[in-house]
């Protein structure tokens, strides 16, 4: 137990390895932006509903509802190459492959991003009822 603990801080302490998740950490966030923008051309995006509200000749919109459906689903493909990456980098470090294990995660993976992000946008149209974010919408 404490040489697992010991091995944990050197990880966690490693210069190398904090210097490789950073750079993981900016290449799948842009891998994960680029792969969103082609599933909502396909998809249709991210459904929203604003309301105008003009304030001192400005269009200021509001957003007042997220459809918690396409933003689960967007996200879930979006995110799920991302995901995929990082847990076969970790399984092929440090623990024995299973593919079969490996498949599975990756589909509970999915689902679980799929059910955490509809929940969340459930809980953020709750809360816009409140205190919603404002916009202004220009055009080109």
């Amino acid at each position: 137990m404490i040489s697992l603990i010991g091995q944990t801080i050197d990880i966690i302490t490693n210069p190398i390895i904090i210097l490789i998740f950073i750079v993981l950490t900016f290449i799948l966030t842009g891998l994960g932006g680029f792969i969103y923008n082609l599933v909502s051309k396909k998809t249709g995006g991210v459904e929203i509903k604003l309301e105008n509200d003009k304030n001192d000749n400005k269009s200021i919109n509001k957003i007042n509802y997220f459809k918690p459906s396409s933003v689960g689903l967007n996200l879930a493909i979006a995110l799920i190459i991302p995901y995929t990456i990082i847990h076969l980098i970790i399984s092929f470090l440090f623990f024995p492959v299973s593919y079969i294990n490996s498949i599975l995660v990756i589909i509970g993976g999915f689902i679980g991003i799929f059910i955490i992000m509809s929940i969340s946008t459930i809980f953020y149209n709750l809360i816009a009822k409140l205190n919603p974010i404002l916009v202004e919408l220009e055009s080109d």
